[in-house]
């Protein structure tokens, strides 16, 4: 949808698809016909970027939500009935 808002002229329909390998399998040997063009390498390259460095980031927002919900149960465990 970025990649549609920028304008960019190839079309990224394209660029769907949930296997990676098998994408970059089948831009590969359309290349070889010439309707493959350097945008679409771009688009590819920079979507699967993107992917991995969202999931990182949810990674990482899980575990800091983790470690601050556990630094907040903690003290309530180790209080003793009065």
């Amino acid at each position: 949808r970025l990649a549609q808002w920028a304008g960019i002229g190839a079309p990224i329909d394209r660029w769907r698809s949930d296997d990676l390998p098998l994408l970059i399998s089948r831009l590969h040997v359309a290349g070889s016909g010439a309707d493959v063009s350097a945008i679409d390498w771009i688009g590819v390259g920079t979507s699967a970027l993107l992917a991995i460095v969202l999931a990182l980031f949810t990674y990482r927002m899980g575990a800091i939500f983790a470690r601050a919900a556990c630094a907040v149960a903690r003290p309530l465990q180790t209080q003793s009935p009065s």
